[in-house]
């Protein structure tokens, strides 16, 4: 387990050696596949392990920036992207976070990258393209109370948080 860096709200992790544990589980798992297949089927011996466990490394996203972020919305939309090829692997959501297939051979910008005007200028092209091609599925951008949330509502649910706050006042 690595601390990746890069996340200006989220803690980062990546977490590897799922395939270097496959030997050590596959007997045991072997033995619990056969035991729920049952007789009817065939043996738990010709299921192939290996394919169980597709991946060697995954990220660990715990998300910080409490309340102002909802996170339900931003899941079900990165699932969405997953689910049309445009953002990598969505595996799961946990209370206070979300599992992801890790890139391999990919790093985080720093902010000297974000500074350049090319990479910049490749950042905004590639928005622009998701903007005008992906469409969020219907019913993904409801709050939990089944309110169609947009820019403006996020934009002032932040400001009514600040002025929450005694030093904004």
């Amino acid at each position: 387990c690595v601390k990746v860096t890069g996340g200006i709200t989220n803690a980062l992790f990546r977490v590897s050696g799922f395939q270097q544990i496959i030997p050590s589980i596959s007997s045991a798992l072997s033995k619990i596949l056969s035991f729920t297949v049952g007789t009817d089927t065939p043996s738990s011996s010709s299921i192939d392990i290996h394919k169980l466990i597709i991946f060697d490394s995954i990220l660990i996203r715990i998300f910080g920036a409490e309340g102002m972020i909802n996170r339900d919305i931003e899941t079900s939309t990165y699932a969405a992207l997953c689910n049309a090829d445009i953002a990598h692997q969505y595996i799961g959501r946990f209370s206070n976070g979300r599992i992801e297939g890790w890139l391999e051979g990919f790093q985080p910008l720093t902010f000297v990258d974000l500074n350049d005007e090319c990479t910049s200028l490749e950042i905004a092209k590639e928005m622009a393209r998701l903007h005008c091609l992906f469409e969020v599925p219907e019913g993904e951008l409801k709050d939990h109370h089944g309110m169609e949330v947009g820019l403006w509502d996020q934009l002032s649910g932040w400001m009514e948080q600040a002025l929450g706050y005694e030093e904004f006042r």
